[in-house]
């Protein structure tokens, strides 16, 4: 699936039930992205977009509502897209001392046994 960056027009406006700390994480996540673009090399830049891509797509399901068959999916890839950034950070900053890898164990939380992704059954 090729995913591109809704833009502000495609956003369902803030509506009265929206919880209240959106706008506030909005914020929060574009200082936290400017960061990365400023320090990050160029291996750790483009996890972090395959990481914000994935988050984004649970996101858009999460703010559509209508369809959560495949969440646990979008789920796994944005927690193995989180691992690749961390992998990719971590050696961009020199830091050893092994994987801190989490989508492997988080499966459980996601799956029941029979319907796992083919690569954990």
């Amino acid at each position: 699936m090729c995913w591109s960056a809704p833009s502000a027009r495609s956003w369902p406006r803030r509506s009265p039930t929206a919880p209240a700390g959106v706008a506030e994480a909005n914020f929060r996540h574009t200082i936290a992205w400017e960061s990365v673009l400023l320090l990050g090399d160029a291996p750790t830049v483009t996890a972090a977009r395959a990481w914000r891509d994935a988050v984004w797509e649970v996101e858009l399901l999460a703010r559509d509502g209508s369809a959560t068959d495949g969440l646990p999916d979008l789920l796994h890839r944005a927690n193995e897209a989180r691992d690749q950034f961390y992998d990719a950070a971590r050696g961009g900053l020199g830091v050893s001392g092994g994987s801190v890898a989490q989508a492997a164990l988080l499966v459980d939380r996601l799956y029941p046994r029979h319907s796992r992704p083919p690569a954990q059954r």
